[in-house]
């Protein structure tokens, strides 16, 4: 799944793997590139515990932060190239994090080595040994002016 702002603002994007545990979820949600952010944040929180909600490959045009105020979920792109999300909200207009998950307490672990370019698929972090598979991954970076 891809995250990028959209070119009204300076753009950065990554990808974001999130590995899940083995446990069937207890129903399955997919979802078209026609969802709107408040469609999408609604069933976040209407989702019974243990649903997986999948976003169908597609460009997913969101005016608002998804907003995740739970763990008892997962989200997932339907594949790592087809998925793009493009967040277009105004420089400064709102928290900075376009894709919010909460719930826990948030502990920075390490930093990139060097910027995210537009169009990279991965990032580098100076010190990876306190992850581990099925940690959840925070990424932030601000949204100003460049």
């Amino acid at each position: 799944m891809s995250f990028h702002k959209s070119p009204a603002v300076p753009t950065t994007q990554a990808t974001i793997h999130i590995l899940a545990s083995n446990a069937l979820p207890s129903a399955i949600f997919s979802v078209t590139s026609s969802i709107t952010a408040a469609q999408l944040n609604a069933l976040i929180v209407s989702a019974p515990t243990g649903s997986a909600i999948t976003l169908q490959d597609g460009t997913y045009h969101f005016d608002a932060a998804i907003v995740v105020n739970r763990g008892d979920i997962s989200i997932q792109g339907q594949s790592q190239a087809g998925t793009i999300l493009d967040f277009n909200i105004a420089v400064g207009s709102q928290a900075p994090d376009f894709f919010q998950v909460n719930g826990g307490a948030k502990t920075l672990l390490s930093t990139t080595t060097s910027a995210i370019a537009v169009g990279q698929t991965s990032l580098t972090v100076a010190d990876a040994s306190a992850l581990h598979a099925g940690d959840a991954i925070y990424i932030s970076e601000p949204n100003t002016q460049a």
